[in-house]
């Protein structure tokens, strides 16, 4: 009991409060907590998992019933003696599994505060992977939601996006899901801004995929006749490269529908091919790896 109250110590006493949303969590509290409120808040904190959690409770029941401390309800013998102290060794003391909290208080202060420097923004992404994952969850919608706030100030969208991105490939499955029933609610809300914003968050992050059909097939399309429609105008030359970059970049993280493939295809075919003037050098790099990747995509 007094290794499981370290874990909580090392986890962070200031972030117990954020989790539990129990403002008068300190130092007292921990230490007026009964054994078994113990075990129960160190679970909660995924300071121990489930297996330990049930052995560690048998443990505490074991030495309520056969401890000089109480009455005792029979004896122990050294087998069951040598079964509980491995027990608590195991599930306890010998468990390097010890999760820190992230201090979100802090974390949102540094998001709003300036745009983030490389090594502000690592070691934000460090304290998050260390976190547990129920606490990465509630972040990772925290920072969807601050992108999404048009309220929220460019440093802090830009700040939690960038968090957000580094974690791309590795965002658990019920964080996608908590993501997705995010941009649902803007929808049936017909909040318009942040659903807006919400496609923007995962299509910088490669996810496009958990959005419906209908959706991805939108954004491709718009954007190949957002290029079309630059290529076709007298400065294509000078205008077409960010918007060749846009496309490239979605077909990089995302698949093209394949009711937006012939959309696709003519926007990239007409503008690589060019017009009388010739083409967009500056764009070029952009369509030439699209057509190879298509190639690729078509072979494979």
């Amino acid at each position: 009991m007094v290794e499981l109250r370290d874990k909580v110590r090392r986890f962070g006493i200031n972030v117990v409060p954020q989790i539990l949303d129990d403002k008068s969590f300190d130092e007292d509290t921990l230490l007026d907590l009964k054994d078994a409120e113990l075990l129960d808040l160190c679970r909660k904190l995924n300071l121990i998992g489930d297996d330990d959690f049930f052995f560690l409770d048998q443990c505490r029941a074991t030495r309520n019933s056969f401890s000089i401390a109480h009455p005792a309800a029979g004896t122990v013998d050294e087998d069951e003696f040598l079964s509980f102290l491995s027990r608590c060794q195991k599930h306890a003391l010998s468990s390097a599994h010890n999760p820190k909290g992230v201090d979100t208080k802090s974390l949102l202060a540094a998001l709003k505060a300036t745009k983030f420097k490389k090594d502000q923004r690592q070691e934000w992404e460090r304290r998050i992977q260390e976190t547990f994952e129920a606490q990465r969850e509630l972040i990772f919608v925290m920072l969807h939601g601050i992108y999404c706030d048009p309220a929220s100030g460019e440093e802090a969208r830009l700040n939690a996006i960038a968090i957000c991105e580094s974690f791309s490939n590795d965002l658990s499955p019920r964080t996608r899901s908590a993501l997705v029933d995010r941009h649902q609610d803007y929808k049936a809300k017909g909040d318009e801004a942040r659903q807006k914003a919400s496609l923007q968050f995962f299509e910088t992050l490669g996810q496009l995929s958990l959005l419906s059909e209908a959706e991805v097939h939108s954004i491709f399309t718009s954007a190949s006749r957002k290029l079309l429609s630059v290529h076709n105008g007298w400065d294509n030359f000078h205008n077409e490269p960010p918007f060749a970059d846009r496309l490239l970049k979605l077909s990089r993280k995302n698949r093209v529908p394949e009711t937006a493939q012939a959309t696709f295809v003519e926007a990239v075919v007409t503008a690589a091919t060019g017009n009388s003037y010739g083409v967009s050098n500056a764009a070029s790099p952009s369509y030439n790896e699209m057509v190879k990747c298509s190639r690729q995509t078509r072979s494979s």
